[in-house]
């Protein structure tokens, strides 16, 4: 009875200690991937993804990188929903983007001597932590990097430009 007692003692301490999804600062809501490819001569392909986030906290977050496969992308905070500006609050759901760009070896020949090419082709970069899913989004919460797997990410139809 002792031994019974005590077990279920331990084991609701420690289910207590465990955080649940609504003390994280964030949750992820949806994640999308659309290819697109450049109409002009040598612009290229690329994916741009985009991560819509529900903000749980009312303390400031930075959004920094998003690893998809082995390539770090920079995330930028884009839209809040139902605001205009880029403020945003406890309960607000954001739209960050990231975008992987592969230059056309024709355009990678034309840039090659320039000092500061206009277009930066991503290179590969292993993450932080090992990802569980298909992308690793990493942000910045009261001075702390802090981590969302993305599970899965969902493929729009691809965009041809002009």
């Amino acid at each position: 009875m002792k031994t019974t007692l005590l077990t279920m003692l331990i084991l609701s301490g420690c289910a207590a200690l465990k955080p649940s999804k609504q003390e994280l600062p964030l949750s992820l809501v949806e994640a999308t991937a659309q290819n697109w490819a450049g109409g002009a001569a040598g612009s290229g392909t690329g994916t741009n993804y985009a991560f819509k986030l529900t903000v749980h906290t009312s303390e400031e977050l930075r959004f920094d990188t998003v690893w998809v496969k082995d390539y770090a992308l920079p995330l930028k905070l884009v839209k809040i929903a139902g605001k205009s500006g880029l403020t945003y609050g406890k309960g607000d759901t954001l739209i960050v983007t990231a975008r992987k760009h592969k230059l056309d070896p024709r355009m990678r020949e034309r840039i090659k001597g320039e000092d500061q090419p206009k277009i930066k082709e991503e290179t590969p970069v292993k993450p932080p932590v090992v990802i569980e899913g298909e992308a690793l989004l990493q942000y910045r919460f009261n001075n702390r990097e802090q981590y969302i797997q993305v599970a899965a990410i969902k493929k729009l139809k691809p965009v041809f430009f002009p």
